[in-house]
């Protein structure tokens, strides 16, 4: 029997033009500076005009991300939205002005690109002429992502030792002032009309009234919070009423960015503050702003001594909304007293969160019935969810030994003179 062999030719760069190369760009600034955002707006003009000028592409739009940085690519929903489209067969080719606009992140970058390229998808820099889809890009994209990780660093490095030089001089202005304070003219602080709000906030937590319950009367009253919205929570309450800011005192580097990958965190005494005392007009005193600070640290020793007075404690949280639920009691008119859990959004308005109360012995009810099944039918039930969790466990220590190899091969492959 004789056999016939058909040759599929290869898809050559001709045949694609013709099909019709789908190609996006990619944009990215760092900043909201003004000239950054004249220099956003002209990679978008530059790269939509090339794309549909080239014979053979489609312009497949322009994917961008405004005031981000590049150090990672959480947060950058532009980024994220482009590759979730190639993952879709929707992309062939992206265009981007240079791997410091794709990315600061090495291991990031180059992980990316791996991506792009199992996905048939080509990367091109302009700067440094670069296409993912060649054989000896990843050499060079690799070395110009650790030459970009670097240049961010040594950036970040300078910019750090600047304002803390401000901070120790008293000279560094923060960009915008906490709420009940505004700049005049002269850019010096002062008190706006919000200043009474922070005022009767004050009072209220020095007249016996909790955080929640102060935040519950504000949103009552429709007084708007420092984005216009007329909702308050107690923990914007609670961050206001230990600003030292209220008492007139400046306090620099609450909160600090750690190494490379940068990421902010409150400081807790891991970094040196900065104190200016009578920097500015005060909306309360100095001793009501202590009187306040001693009645917090006295009702957060109190709540730690009550922090396992019910068994069901910071256990139950809600389907709907997310948050905790908290024990409260329902008296009936007939005096008896009624124990329920319920959301703690719903608590606060029936309009944030429909969850509606519990009995605790339904409760409990449910949590004994649980805990027979679980005793009589462990093997069943616990041994595969251990199972799982092993899996699991040997998948994560396999891709941090992964990470850990590919951090050595960046740091190798960095001092190669190319």
């Amino acid at each position: 029997m004789n056999q016939q062999v058909k040759v599929i030719q290869p898809v050559t760069k001709e045949s694609a033009s013709k099909i019709g190369i789908r190609v996006c760009a990619y944009c990215r600034v760092s900043t909201d500076k003004a000239e950054q955002m004249g220099s956003y707006a002209a990679q978008k003009d530059y790269f939509e005009s090339k794309i549909k000028q080239t014979q053979g592409w489609t312009f497949v739009g322009i994917y961008a991300d405004y005031a981000k940085s590049g150090t990672t690519f959480e947060g950058r929903a532009g980024f994220q939205r482009m590759l979730q489209d190639c993952e879709n067969g929707q992309i062939d080719l992206i265009m981007t002005k240079s791997i410091t606009r794709f990315g600061r992140n090495a291991m990031e970058s180059v992980s990316a690109v791996r991506k792009l390229k199992a996905l048939n998808v080509g990367v091109y820099f302009e700067e440094g002429g670069i296409n993912t889809l060649t054989d000896q890009s990843e050499l060079l994209l690799t070395i110009f992502s650790a030459v970009a990780q670097a240049e961010s660093e040594s950036i970040s490095t300078n910019e750090r030792w600047s304002i803390q030089k401000k901070f120790l001089e008293g000279s560094y202005n923060v960009g915008n002032v906490a709420y009940g304070y505004c700049r005049n003219e002269q850019n010096q602080i002062v008190i706006d009309t919000t200043g009474e709000i922070v005022k009767f906030i004050y009072d209220e937590y020095l007249s016996g009234n909790g955080a929640w319950s102060i935040a519950k009367k504000l949103t009552q009253m429709r007084v708007q919070t420092s984005t216009g919205s007329t909702r308050w929570s107690a923990h914007t309450v609670r961050d206001m009423l230990k600003n030292t800011i209220y008492s007139g005192d400046m306090l620099y580097q609450k909160y600090y960015t750690t190494g490379f990958p940068f990421k902010q965190k409150a400081n807790h005494g891991e970094r040196a503050m900065y104190l200016i005392e009578d920097n500015h007009e005060p909306i309360v005193s100095k001793a009501e702003f202590e009187n306040v600070q001693n009645l917090f640290a006295y009702r957060e020793r109190k709540n730690v001594d009550n922090s396992k007075r019910y068994d069901f404690t910071g256990k139950i949280v809600c389907g709907s909304c997310g948050s905790n639920f908290r024990r409260h009691t329902d008296t009936k008119k007939n005096g008896i007293k009624k124990y329920q859990w319920c959301c703690k959004e719903h608590i606060e308005s029936k309009d944030y969160c429909p969850m509606k109360a519990v009995d605790e012995d339904s409760i409990k009810a449910g949590f004994v019935t649980m805990w027979n099944k679980l005793q009589n039918s462990y093997k069943e039930l616990l041994y595969p969810i251990v199972e799982t969790l092993e899996r699991t466990k040997i998948s994560c220590e396999t891709k941090r030994k992964i990470e850990n190899l590919e951090n050595q091969i960046v740091k190798y492959q960095s001092r190669v003179d190319y």
